[in-house]
């Protein structure tokens, strides 16, 4: 299967000097461009923060839904995740 060549526009925007810095060394430490960066940013926020407060949904460190799963059959994972998912 063939997958669509991605289409991009190029826009101006103006953006803290300080956010700025903080992308560009972000983008030399993962070798990407500021572009890409930026990308990923807003791409991030279009697929998630966007919508998280409509769900009421919240970020948490993996660890910690570790520790609260920890001790639970599989069975009651399910039955819970049923029960929030309505």
């Amino acid at each position: 299967m063939k997958s669509e060549a991605k289409k991009f526009r190029q826009i101006t925007i103006r953006i803290e000097d300080e956010v700025l810095e903080i992308v560009k060394k972000e983008g030399e430490r993962e070798e990407l461009s500021v572009g890409n960066i930026m990308n990923k940013i807003l791409k991030r926020y279009v697929e998630w923060d966007l919508y998280e407060p409509k769900v009421s949904m919240i970020p948490i460190p993996k660890i910690l839904l570790e520790k609260l799963f920890q001790g639970r059959t599989e069975e009651d994972i399910i039955k819970l995740a049923t029960q929030v998912g309505r």
